[in-house]
């Protein structure tokens, strides 16, 4: 999932490097719903209520597809203003950001959710539901706050093993190292004949792994802000079968990525498709860029971090007193569900101050130590 956005991204047309690409925005903001969504809907109730997983939400509600698209996403907004004209100084920028830019949020749902544990504000709806093998609090109900701080500040990026004070965030550790590998294709990329040819070799080779599949999505990233910046979307946009092409293609990465096309396939094979079909289709871009979609982008990454939260404490409580009064039937598991969304944005909303904070710490960094060049 991309964390954060592109610092000033590119217009298609490259007239400035400080125009935002707010479909990019967008689009992050509505994965990052999607994603809270399966896991509200779907995950929580599939087996209890297996309705909820069935043809429609399997190809508009897949949580791992949503997730490569973000790492897609970082890639691409990544290079934006590198691409933009803006050099190997906007990338040294970014790198000096990139640490606290992840690591300060995380630390900060970090410590609510050890907060929301000590406080006993958890529950056990999960096991009602027999979800507790997805999502369980005994495993982290014993971690002391020196374990939290390891987590927050080194486990989640780089220690896979140790255990989780939120399983979701096992995306932190793709996109720490997509970034690294965004750096420094985007250092070396002046200096290196052939270079798209050797990327597109490395991609394919990552994308017949399973533990570098998602590592292809930044390259595929970079491949888009490339290829924006030279105007090709533009000139896709331009055509007239343009909409109804590229819609095709995303129905049909949609119904691929849902696993009836090609099972044994990994969901960023289908990702980088996906969203370059969504990029060449341009009503759908100026959805994305609509006011709605890019307060869903302002507001991706808390929604992404805040979710567990939500789920382990209000989710299971309103689980828990269903069940308990023998209320707890399909309609009712589905109006929890869309609670759990709702109280997931407010909190996202109430975790933006987090987010300037890390913006302005970021700048700061960044102005300190690259003050000399």
């Amino acid at each position: 999932m991309q964390t954060g956005g592109p610092e000033n991204t590119s217009s298609d047309q490259g007239q400035t490097p400080r125009v935002r690409l707010h479909e990019i925005d967008g689009l992050r903001g509505v994965a990052a719903l999607n994603v809270v969504c399966f896991h509200a809907f779907v995950e929580s109730f599939r087996i209890s209520f297996p309705q909820v997983l069935n043809f429609w939400t399997s190809l508009f509600l897949n949580g791992g597809l949503d997730v490569s698209v973000f790492f897609v996403l970082s890639g691409d907004a990544l290079s934006a203003a590198y691409f933009a004209g803006r050099g190997e100084r906007s990338v040294a920028k970014l790198a000096v950001k990139r640490y606290p830019r992840l690591m300060i949020p995380v630390l900060a749902i970090s410590l609510v959710i050890f907060a929301i544990i000590r406080c006993h504000l958890t529950f056990d709806g999960y096991a009602i539901v027999q979800r507790q093998d997805w999502l369980t609090v005994p495993v982290i109900a014993g971690l002391r706050f020196p374990e939290v701080l390891r987590f927050a500040f080194y486990d989640v990026f780089w220690n896979a093993s140790r255990p989780s004070v939120d399983p979701f965030l096992w995306t932190m550790r793709y996109e720490m190292e997509g970034s690294l590998i965004v750096f420094f294709v985007l250092l070396i990329f002046r200096h290196v004949r052939f270079v798209w040819p050797m990327l597109l070799l490395i991609g394919v080779v990552m994308l017949t792994r399973v533990d570098t599949a998602d590592l292809a999505c930044f390259l595929g990233g970079i491949g888009f802000s490339a290829a924006r910046q030279e105007g090709l979307f533009r000139r896709l946009q331009a055509s007239r079968l343009a909409a109804p092409v590229s819609v095709l293609g995303m129905l049909v990465m949609l119904y691929g990525a849902s696993g009836r096309l090609w099972p044994a396939a990994h969901m960023a094979t289908f990702a980088i498709p996906l969203v370059f079909f969504i990029y060449c289709n341009r009503p759908l871009c100026d959805v994305l860029a609509s006011a709605p979609c890019r307060f869903l982008g302002k507001i991706s990454f808390p929604l992404y971090l805040v979710q567990f939260a939500v789920f382990i404490s209000f989710t299971a409580w309103a689980i828990e007193r269903a069940a308990a009064a023998q209320m707890l039937s399909l309609p009712v598991a589905l109006a929890i569900a869309a609670l759990s969304v709702a109280a997931s944005l407010a909190a996202a909303w109430l975790f933006l101050p987090v987010e300037r904070f890390t913006h302005r710490q970021g700048n700061w960094l960044a102005r300190r130590m690259l003050a000399s060049d």
